[in-house]
C-alpha cells in the first residue's frame, strides 16, 4: 500500500509540474503560457465596464478547462497563482494545480453596482468559489474599486 501511494503522490507532483510549465508562471510569470489569456481579460474588462456604465446585463459567463482557468488566473495574479519559484526543483513550494484549477475549477468576477452613482463599482474575485486577494490596492478586501481594477490590468494587459 505504501508503494502506491508514493507513486499517487509523484504521479500528482509530475502532473502540477507540467501544469505549472505550460500553463501557470512557470519560472517567468511573463511568458506566453500567461499572456495567452490576454485577449480573454481584455474581453471581461470590457464587458464588466459596460456593464458598469449602464449596459443591463445579469450575468455574462465563459466556460473552458484547467487550460482557460489556469492561465487566467495567473494573468489576474490571483494569490496562490501568481507564485514563480527560482528552480523547477522547487515549484510546488509556491505554486498547487489542484489548488488553482481542481476539477470544476472557475474564477468569478463579481460585480456590485449602487443605484447612487455617485458610488464607486465595486468588484470581487474567486477562484473555486473563495475569496481571493489580486494585487490592487484595496481598504475594504474582499471588494476593490473596479475602476481601480480595470486600470491596473488595462495597463498591464492591452498591448
Amino acid at each position: 500500500m505504501t508503494i502506491i501511494l508514493r507513486e499517487k503522490k509523484w504521479f500528482e507532483r509530475a502532473i502540477s509540474c507540467r501544469s505549472y510549465m505550460t500553463l501557470g508562471t512557470a519560472l517567468n510569470i511573463e511568458g506566453i503560457q500567461t499572456k495567452v489569456a490576454a485577449p480573454l481579460l481584455i474581453n471581461i474588462l470590457k464587458t464588466a465596464d459596460s456593464v458598469v456604465n449602464g449596459k443591463r446585463l445579469d450575468a455574462y459567463l465563459k466556460f473552458g478547462h484547467a487550460e482557460t482557468v489556469t492561465p487566467l488566473a495567473t494573468l489576474l495574479e490571483i494569490d496562490g497563482a501568481n507564485k514563480s519559484a527560482k528552480s523547477i526543483v522547487e515549484f510546488d513550494s509556491y505554486w498547487s494545480a489542484e489548488h488553482i484549477s481542481p476539477m470544476a475549477a472557475n474564477i468569478q468576477l463579481v460585480l456590485y453596482k449602487n443605484k447612487d452613482t455617485s458610488e464607486p463599482a465595486l468588484i470581487k474575485v474567486l477562484l473555486n468559489e473563495n475569496e481571493v486577494r489580486i494585487p490592487v490596492e484595496t481598504k475594504v478586501f474582499p471588494y476593490y474599486v473596479w475602476s481601480d481594477v480595470k486600470k491596473y490590468y488595462w495597463i498591464r494587459y492591452s498591448y
